[in-house]
Formats: structure tokens, C-alpha cells, sequence
């Protein structure tokens, strides 16, 4: 089975999942945004499935290092749910509320007045008001810097146990999203053919390949296990198919 196949199965049960969890929200908070942690995942793992099948690599390493940061995310909000539910859905709430709030002062607070309904000047920052009487000024400012944990992607991937994956695949990758290093381009132009470099391209593929469905795979074990969706063994079959699995630490 190759890296494309492997994906599309993750992919396809992924979707079964996430059928699976709308059910089961009704009304619960931190089910909500267990959701949409996983069809981020799911969204985004689709669209490095589509990049990959059509060759390009690089633009699917950049969608990569997003779905290895929701990862990230995701566990650590697990972490934050096991402390105190209530407390971290506020912080994540609260963390989108003032990053909206930035958004929109950034360009004169223009857009909301074409969408029906939406808040105002007034109220987006009255909510940013009530946001930051909540906390001190020095957990505003984390939260304000670094969204709902108050840390960096860095101290929250080591937190992880991920410190290797993030210098190896969130650096590196970065230079993707930023569009600053254009080197495997250069290679191509001074020797010619891509061919010639057919077995770095096998081993840069792979790792992307590997973080992603590690990523996205986690996400969805997590998901599953958290709210019974009746996917366990499925989802352990697929790991097993390439010698993964998907436990702490992964």
C-alpha cells in the first residue's frame, strides 16, 4: 500500500468519524470543539492527500506543518480538558475572540459590514473588554501572543514530547509557508532533471507522509476513544498497516 492509499483509507474513516461525533454534541462544549479539531484534521489531511496526488510536494509539506500544529494543539487542549473543562473551553474561546478582534482592527474594522448581523466596531470590542478582565495582564498578553495555551509551538510541542518532529518537520517546512527558500528549485534548474534526486524526493515525502497520517491519526484515536464512536479497532488496523501506532508520545 502506498503513502496516497494509506491516506485515503485515514481519510475515509476520518469522515466516519466526524459523522459520528455530530451526534454526539448536543450542546457539550468541549465536544464541539473536539469536532472541529477533527474536521480540521480531516479537511486538511484531504487537501495533502489532493497536493500529493498531483506532485506537489512542497505546497503538501506546508499543509503538513498545519496539521502537525493542530496536532499539537489538540493534544494540548486535551491536557488543558483534563485539568479543568470548563476553564479551557474559555481560554479557547476567549483566544479566537481577541485574535478576531486584532484581525479586524488591523484593517480599520472593515468586512463585518457586508455580512447580515454581524457584531460591530462597539461590541467586537466591548467582547475584547470582558476577554481581558478575566485574566492578568501577563497571561492577556500570552494569550493574546500565543492563543489559548500561552505558549510558544515550540515549548508546547517539547511539553509534548515532540521536540524532534517540530525541529524537523514544523522548521523545516516553515520554509514552505513562507516561501523564502527555493533551493530543491535551484537543484532542479543546475542539474537538470528531477529524477536526478528521485531518492531524497522518496525520503522527503515519506517523513511528510508519516507526520501527516501520525498527526491526523492521533487526532481521530483521541476523538474516538474520548467519545465512543465505535472506531477503535479500525483505526488500530490502519496504524498497524504501517507499522504505526497511534499512542502518547507519537
Amino acid at each position: 500500500m502506498t503513502w496516497q492509499e494509506f491516506i485515503h483509507e485515514l481519510i475515509e474513516i476520518s469522515d466516519v468519524l466526524c459523522n459520528r461525533l455530530a451526534k454526539r454534541i448536543n450542546g457539550d462544549p468541549p465536544a464541539t470543539f473536539i469536532y472541529a479539531f477533527v474536521i480540521k484534521a480531516t479537511q486538511t489531511l484531504k487537501g495533502i492527500s489532493l497536493l500529493y496526488d498531483h506532485e506537489l510536494s512542497e505546497q503538501a509539506q506546508a499543509l503538513v506543518r498545519i496539521l502537525f500544529e493542530a496536532r499539537v494543539n489538540f493534544d494540548c487542549f486535551l491536557k488543558l480538558l483534563d485539568k479543568d473543562a470548563r476553564s479551557a473551553c474559555q481560554r479557547l474561546l476567549d483566544s479566537m475572540t481577541l485574535e478576531k478582534v486584532k484581525q479586524q482592527r488591523a484593517t480599520n474594522f472593515r468586512g463585518p459590514d457586508l455580512i447580515p448581523e454581524a457584531p460591530t466596531r462597539k461590541q467586537l470590542e466591548d467582547q475584547e473588554a470582558e476577554v481581558a478582565a478575566r485574566y492578568s495582564p501577563t497571561e492577556l498578553q500570552a494569550l493574546r501572543r500565543y492563543g489559548f495555551t500561552g505558549e510558544s509551538i515550540e515549548k508546547r510541542a517539547a511539553s509534548l514530547g515532540l521536540q524532534d518532529l517540530y525541529n524537523v518537520v514544523y522548521r523545516n517546512f516553515s520554509r514552505n509557508i513562507h516561501s523564502t527558500d527555493y533551493a530543491e528549485l535551484l537543484m532542479i534548474q543546475k542539474h537538470g532533471k528531477a529524477q536526478d534526486f528521485s531518492e531524497y524526493y522518496r525520503s522527503r515525502d515519506h517523513v511528510g507522509c508519516n507526520v501527516a497520517v501520525l498527526s491526523a491519526g492521533r487526532i481521530a484515536v483521541s476523538a474516538n476513544r474520548i467519545y465512543r464512536c465505535g472506531l477503535h479497532r479500525v483505526l488500530e488496523e490502519i496504524g498497524k498497516k504501517r507499522g504505526i501506532l497511534y499512542s502518547k508520545g507519537n
